[in-house]
């Protein structure tokens, strides 16, 4: 949801903000998020799948996370994309689209 497509972002911490996954309370889940910048040339998906990640966080337990001040910091004029995936607790996405 938050930052959107084409969106500038006015700081170098950022909240990063996503539509939850709703489950029964006893299916715990987390999410995966992988932010990366985009380079020259390169499409977004192209970044995700060959750029070593800016950030990633493998844990997060709500639909929300703040850039963290101890990530690398975000370079000003350049572009990034970010992919949320939410995962069971055996490390599978419980939902369509690959979670």
């Amino acid at each position: 949801m938050y930052p959107d497509n084409d969106g500038s972002i006015p700081t170098a911490t950022p909240f990063f903000q996503w539509t939850p996954v709703l489950t029964p309370p006893q299916f715990q889940i987390h999410y995966y998020l992988k932010i990366a910048e985009i380079l020259e040339g390169q499409t977004p998906d192209q970044a995700l799948n060959a750029n070593l990640p800016q950030y990633e966080n493998f844990n997060i337990t709500s639909p929300g996370i703040a850039y963290p001040i101890s990530a690398l910091p975000l370079k000003n004029f350049s572009s990034y994309v970010w992919q949320v995936q939410v995962l069971d607790n055996y490390g599978y996405p419980p939902a369509t689209n690959n979670g």
